[in-house]
């Protein structure tokens, strides 16, 4: 008998039988792991204000997308905002949100921007930055809005224009770290 024609031929048994068992093994879904985003340059006028927890946010910008399954997001949204220039100290809000447009007040995303205005004992900008980044786990499958919302923190302060404003997002399975 020839041992060599017995161990080709085991040979292909046992890599067919990995390669049967290697396909098998229930591959994980990569279907939401893929980003977007956009970026604008019209201006949107800044004249809501939000001063208690229900009050609904002006929106800067908003991102539709689709979810397949349920994914991990990471967004980050970034604004110029223009000094509206008078003597009066003016605070503005900016936060981001998930299918939200009354997120409340004080969350982890909600950045300030404090004394904006002609201040006559400093050179202030002619626009001012302002970014956040919000991680979201576990967003269900189907339709959702990411939006960049913003607010005036209270009556007094002046109306202003949002003149530029970006959001990225990306969506992953995993577990968080």
């Amino acid at each position: 008998m020839d041992h060599s024609k017995k161990r080709s031929s085991v040979d292909h048994v046992l890599s067919a039988a990995v390669l049967a068992a290697f396909l098998a093994i229930p591959a994980p879904s990569f279907a939401d792991d893929r980003a977007g985003g956009q970026a604008s340059n019209a201006d949107i006028p800044l004249n809501v204000v939000v001063d208690e927890a229900t009050d609904i946010w002006g929106v800067v910008m908003t991102e539709a997308f689709t979810l397949t399954t349920q994914s991990n997001m990471i967004v980050t949204a970034c604004s110029d905002v223009a000094n509206p220039g008078g003597d009066v100290a003016n605070t503005y809000r900016f936060v981001i949100s998930l299918d939200d447009t009354s997120p409340g007040l004080n969350t982890g995303s909600e950045r300030t921007l404090d004394e904006i205005y002609d201040d006559p004992n400093e050179d202030d900008p002619e626009l001012v930055h302002v970014c956040s980044t919000r991680f979201f786990v576990n967003v269900a499958p189907g339709a959702h809005n990411i939006r960049w919302l913003a607010s005036k923190a209270d009556a007094s302060m002046a109306d202003t224009t949002v003149e530029d404003t970006s959001i990225t997002l990306a969506a992953f399975n995993g577990s968080r770290l």
